[in-house]
């Protein structure tokens, strides 16, 4: 499933946001499908260096799996080297962290 490969940066101010393709969408990751929500969530960097995926809102969290599990906490959940992300019906992200790489 994962045969091509697009690199998305986590930008350490931003975070990265991802919602509903539209042509008015300004986010940098943008996706289709069925439960895709306007603002669906955000990969943010926690202060300990840690990266969070955060759903914007409850509905959007109906719609996120790390490693095969729907996310259960708003707050977010943070991210392991090599987490399977699967947003909406058929987004896939392998997630990997250059710093807990070497681990």
């Amino acid at each position: 499933m994962l045969d091509r490969k697009v690199i998305y940066d986590i930008d350490a101010k931003d975070g990265l946001m991802c919602g509903r393709r539209n042509k008015n969408s300004t986010h940098k990751l943008q996706l289709g499908g069925t439960g895709i929500e306007v603002d669906h969530a955000c990969f943010s960097n926690e202060p300990d260096g840690s990266v969070k995926l955060k759903a914007v809102n409850e509905k959007a969290m109906q719609h996120i799996r790390i490693n095969g599990h729907l996310i259960k906490i708003i707050n977010g959940q943070v991210l392991n080297h090599n987490d399977r992300i699967c947003i909406g019906p058929s987004a896939m992200f392998l997630f990997k962290n250059k710093k807990l790489e070497a681990n």
